[in-house]
């Protein structure tokens, strides 16, 4: 067979998407495809050799494999000291691309034997299949796709966007305070790099684009597992998933996860059933991706750990050249995590880390926990009830199928003790048992132990189980608050509905027109060519049962009309205005709304506008808001935040999500109406300042400000600068590192090492206001802070007019109550103000200003340095001037 060059068409098509960089209307078209599409298709041609072109599964893994590919590449470019330059990404992409471009032309021909053992599971290329792909793929796009960008970053966002500005600024310490996996912050950092300025919609393209694959891949994976319509109704079901909806349209972890996590059991599998090294080895790059991404990637381990065994059982005579081939696929996938997590694991916020996870999340009243009932109205927020039922009922049925005659008492007795736990939590709470509903965990555990031990369940059901019961059992039944992360056992739920749904289909009796002589039917059906008489017996089904076909299609634009109006739909904005514009079509079990867990919602308020006008200069001065930092942070960078009274703009969104306390009486009496801002001509979002203004409000249309404010999203303008106009300080609180120790990047001492303090603080300057300085009166101080290393304690600042006598004192946490030191992270620089009373028999005089940090739980005060004193490493650190930093001297007159 005379060998393919076709992949060689990449060099001409990478060489013109680079040409496309330099021109800016195309410059983000051209990153994105240079980035997240070219070295996947690479990648696909590898897979595949070149004596073939690359088919479904080699296209959608080589596309995992190239986001897979930069992603790492971008991680390695941020570890360089200094900014990430966007020649080195421009040239290791180049080289992605042609490297595997050229290998391919010249691999070998692929081992072709990847069929499955069941018949129904074997894919073949037909007209179906193109359908198949084409309707769920386009119902995914258009819940994924339409209106992208009209949200304003959220909240997590909004943190994602700004370490990717620092990171590409040069500040790789960014990843490691994430307390996640670095994807999220890499994608939008590989992308802004090559794009130069960037909104919302092109940042969370990828996203949405991995969401996209992860679908197509749950498709790809049910057709080997089952068969083709089970594959159709499981890609259909994750497409109208509430939870994937809401996070593939937000810069968020969740659909990198889904798609690496899916498409490296599909490697896997295809490596099972008789294929290539390489299918082995693209299945364990994939999942480190997948947990690259997040923890909860490790959740498909069970599956994937399964999926690898079953081929070693079943070529127990070449188990050691197998096993082989499997320790140095694990090799691989453990030098990936390498890159990040070893790092990380020395880093000084890894043992924050550790304990956000397990008190945060997991919790420490367990070990088991019941939220099946409380995840309820979050779910039904996210999903329709009716989905859930309809998904809950269907994977119910799965768990009948593994089991026959007597077999079928155990599942049986599981559900009954699932409906009745109500009743017996009732009474097991009149007998003072602590929590009686814990019980469910262990059930259904057993449940699923049975169903993995049955003779009648098939390697292909085993593996969907464990997808399914892995991160069911742990999120529902062993952490404490799951949230949304319970999203992670809907893969394997809707591979099992599917499947149920397909069995219980093959139940229903022969149509009447398959019944009637052969003369009665449709001659048309027999003189068609051979490939559409294919096509129309695979679609025999939706043709005769055309009733049943049109109640399944009922069925299921019921159940995708709620995440369309939840999500994709934005007037109204059904979240931010509940229950007013409640869908009264679908019914749930609590009427009242979760307090937290909301991402991917709809809403816009019009930030954009008061950026602009802050970039300007026609807003300026230090501002309040009811909005989270987060987002006000992202979208007016350039000014001055503070969570105490009296600031000089007040800024109030309407319908916020977590909204900030804001003084609303002092805002009715002691400021003006300044401005209103007006999304598609509805007002959102209005601009108070202080005084009295005689002009009428001016009216801002967020539209006519977009594009100026997208246009100066660089990097750089992402960051807030550091304020002007302070009488710098440079007091350093707690204990530095050696600078003979250059292996530690934090200016801080780890809190692992206990002979010295974790926590380090920097005081860049301050300001003073002492016109009311006299007995009785009081003094209005702003301090600045610096953050060097994460912070473990929540200190409170002390502010002392002392000299002998304690004259004045002011304490308290940091931002007027709202910036406790341990949501501080290094680099970011804290406004903090107090107001010190003075006694009404304080003396005439020049009294110093003391302030520094101390403990609540102890009281015991952080070290001083003064900025002059230098370390000097023998042995031990150099001793520090005190305990207090004098400040200054307030006249008191």
């Amino acid at each position: 067979m005379k060998p393919r060059k076709s992949l060689l068409w990449l060099i001409p098509i990478t060489l013109l998407i680079d040409v496309g960089l330099t021109v800016p209307a195309t410059r983000y078209g051209s990153a994105f495809i240079l980035l997240w599409l070219l070295p996947g298709l690479a990648w696909a041609g590898l897979l595949a050799g070149r004596h073939r072109g690359p088919g479904p599964e080699e296209i959608a893994v080589g596309l995992g494999l190239g986001m897979g590919s930069v992603t790492v590449l971008t991680l390695l470019l941020s570890y360089i000291p200094g900014p990430l330059p966007v020649s080195a990404l421009l040239v290791a992409a180049n080289l992605i691309i042609l490297t595997l471009a050229l290998v391919a032309s010249r691999s070998p021909l692929p081992n072709p034997g990847f069929r499955s053992s069941d018949s129904r599971s074997a894919p073949d290329p037909c007209s179906l299949s193109i359908l198949h792909c084409s309707l769920f793929i386009s119902i995914a796009a258009l819940f994924r796709l339409v209106y992208l960008g009209y949200s304003e970053f959220q909240g997590d966002e909004g943190i994602v966007m700004v370490r990717a500005a620092r990171a590409i600024l040069g500040d790789g310490q960014q990843l490691f305070y994430h307390q996640k996996g670095p994807v999220e912050v890499l994608l939008p950092t590989a992308t802004w790099t090559m794009s130069g300025t960037i909104n919302e919609w092109q940042a969370r393209l990828p996203f949405a684009f991995a969401g996209l694959l992860g679908v197509a891949a749950l498709y790809l994976l049910a057709r080997h597992w089952f068969n083709k319509r089970s594959a159709l109704v499981a890609a259909l079901l994750l497409a109208i998933n509430g939870y994937f909806v809401g996070f593939g349209r937000i810069v968020q972890y969740q659909s990198p996860v889904l798609a690496a996590t899916t498409l490296g059991l599909l490697a896997l599998w295809h490596w099972s059933e008789g294929g290539a090294r390489r299918w082995l080895l693209s299945g364990a790059a994939l999942l480190a991706f997948g947990l690259l991404a997040h923890y909860d990637a490790a959740l498909a381990l069970p599956a994937a750990v399964y999926v690898v065994g079953r081929r070693l059982w079943a070529k127990q005579s070449q188990w050691r050249t197998w096993l082989g081939d499997v320790l140095g696929a694990g090799a691989l996938a453990l030098g990936i995590l390498a890159l990040f997590y070893v790092p990380f694991a020395l880093h000084p916020n890894f043992a924050k880390t550790l304990s956000y996870l397990g008190e945060a999340r997991i919790g420490t009243g367990g070990p088991l926990y019941n939220n099946l009932l409380p995840s309820l109205p979050l779910a039904t927020f996210y999903n329709s009830a009716y989905y859930l039922i309809g998904v809950g009922c269907l994977v119910i049925v799965a768990s009948f199928l593994s089991f026959h005659r007597l077999g079928l008492l155990l599942p049986t007795a599981c559900l009954l003790l699932l409906i009745l736990q109500g009743p017996i939590g009732q009474l097991g709470a009149l007998n003072d048992v602590a929590d009686p509903q814990v019980w469910v965990g262990p059930v259904l555990a057993t449940l699923l132990a049975g169903i993995l031990l049955s003779p009648r369940s098939s390697g292909a059901s085993r593996a969907a189980w464990l997808w399914f019961g892995a991160p069911f059992l742990f999120y529902y039944f062993l952490v404490w608050d799951p949230r949304t992360h319970v999203l992670n056992a809907f893969p394997g739920a809707v591979l099992l509905a599917g499947h149920a749904l397909d069995r219980l289909l093959h139940l229903i009796p022969p149509p009447l027109l398959q019944k009637a002589p052969f003369r009665w039917r449709t001659p048309l059906f027999q003189k068609a060519p051979f490939r559409w008489r294919t096509f129309f017996r695979h679609c025999s089904l939706f043709i005769d049962h055309w009733s049943l076909t049109l109640l399944l299609l009922a069925v299921f634009l019921l159940l995708a009309y709620h995440p369309y109006l939840m999500f994709v739909q934005h007037n109204p904005e059904i979240k931010r205005t509940w229950p007013a514009h409640q869908p009264t079509l679908y019914w749930r079990p609590d009427d009242e709304k979760p307090l937290f867990g909301y991402f991917g919602f709809p809403y816009r308020a019009g930030w954009k506008v008061v950026g602009a006008l802050v970039r300007e200069g026609t807003l300026s001065g230090v501002y309040a808001s009811n909005e989270e930092q987060e987002i006000t942070d992202w979208y007016i960078p350039g000014a001055e935040r503070t969570y105490c009274p009296n600031p000089e703009w007040v800024l109030i969104a309407h319908n916020v999500q977590d909204e900030v306390s804001v003084p609303r009486a002092e805002i009715e009496t002691s400021y003006d109406l300044w401005g209103e801002v007006r999304v598609a001509g509805q007002p959102k979002l209005w601009i108070y300042h202080r005084g009295s203004t005689a002009a009428p409000p001016q009216i801002f249309d967020v539209e006519d400000h977009v594009t100026r404010f997208d246009a100066h999203t660089t990097p750089a303008s992402a960051i807030p600068p550091p304020p002007s106009d302070y009488v710098p300080a440079g007091y350093t609180l707690g204990d530095s590192v050696p600078s003979e120790w250059p292996f530690l990047k934090s200016d801080c001492v780890p809190s692992e090492w206990p002979f010295l303090k974790s926590d380090c603080v920097r005081l860049l300057g301050y300001r003073i206001d002492t016109a009311n300085a006299h007995p009785g009166g009081d003094v209005h101080l702003v301090i600045y802070w610096e953050a060097l290393s994460p912070m473990e304690t929540s200190y409170q600042v002390f502010n002392h007019l002392y000299d002998g006598t304690m004259w004045g004192q002011r304490d308290g946490t940091p931002g007027c109550g709202l910036r406790p030191t341990v949501l501080w992270e290094p680099g970011q620089i804290v406004r903090d103000e107090y107001t010190i009373p003075i006694a009404p028999a304080t003396p005439p005089g020049d009294i110093p200003l003391l302030i520094g940090m101390y403990s609540l739980d102890d009281g015991e005060r952080l070290p001083v340095r003064d900025p002059s004193d230098s370390i000097q490493y023998e042995g031990r650190r150099s001793d520090s001037i005190s305990d207090a930093i004098p400040l200054t001297v307030v006249p008191v007159r």
